[in-house]
């Protein structure tokens, strides 16, 4: 009989290690944390335009993204953003959003199925481009808000979730003159006329990011009970054989004893 308890011990912790199999997937997604940041986070600004990276550390593979700056349009004119290395290897396209003065959407919507060459891992998600309008000082870039869209998280990630969120530093070291200054403010307003989304979404930047993230939402929830399907059936196989196991120990320990 103390074989027969240790055999069932060890079937019963076959099951439960099943069981407890999902929340020890779900632990190891938190970490490493996630950062966000601007680079370089000082930058001196004059009569060339000048480039900030965003870029995210220890992201888990994206299906897509949002990133919101903010800035002080007096001081500041941004006229053009381009893909990051991180988000440029899966051939996807970046869209961007002016809303308000002083605020910037940058989104993209992942163009492959295939999990390596999602955006994972470090590196640059977007490249702005931007000049000073501003005689001197300095100025903040702040990253506003984010929202990642993971394939393991069906209900994404946003800036609570990221362990930091830094923005950057402008100076303005050589003051641009009238006439540059009236070409920048046109640039800007150029691309911010030019806001347009990935492949496939619609005219609307804002319905077409909700429409992705709901559809990506629904994938990764349809995922969910396939998983806990399969766990459940692999939890019932092993109780069944448990099952099996002692009705036929049982049957062996009464023929034994007749």
């Amino acid at each position: 009989m103390t074989v027969q308890r240790a055999r069932l011990r060890a079937l019963a912790a076959a099951v439960l290690l099943v069981a407890l199999a999902p929340t020890a997937r779900a632990s190891a997604q938190d970490a490493p944390a996630i950062q966000v940041l601007l680079a370089p986070s000082h930058v001196q600004a004059g009569a060339q335009p000048i480039q900030v990276a965003i870029v995210i550390e220890n992201t888990p593979p994206l299906r897509g993204f949002e990133v919101v700056l903010e800035y002080d349009p007096e001081a500041l004119a941004i006229t053009g953003a381009a893909a990051g290395d991180l988000l440029a290897a899966s051939g996807s396209t970046l869209g961007h959003q002016a809303g308000q003065p002083g605020e910037l959407r940058l989104f993209a919507a992942v163009a492959t199925d295939d999990a390596a060459l999602r955006p994972q891992g470090s590196g640059a998600l977007a490249q702005v481009t931007l000049g000073a309008l501003a005689a001197e000082g300095r100025w903040e870039i702040k990253i506003r808000d984010i929202e990642l869209l993971t394939a393991e998280d069906a209900d994404g990630l946003t800036a609570a979730d990221a362990a930091a969120l830094s923005g950057a530093t402008v100076e303005v070291v050589t003051p641009p003159d009238e006439a540059e200054r009236t070409a920048l403010v046109a640039s800007a307003e150029a691309f911010a006329a030019q806001a347009v989304a990935p492949p496939g979404a619609s005219a609307s930047l804002e319905r077409a990011f909700a429409g992705l993230r709901d559809r990506l939402g629904d994938q990764a929830s349809a995922a969910g009970p396939l998983l806990a399907w399969a766990g459940a059936l692999a939890a019932g196989a092993l109780l069944a054989l448990v099952g099996w196991w002692l009705g036929r120990e049982a049957r062996d320990v009464g023929s034994l004893s007749r």
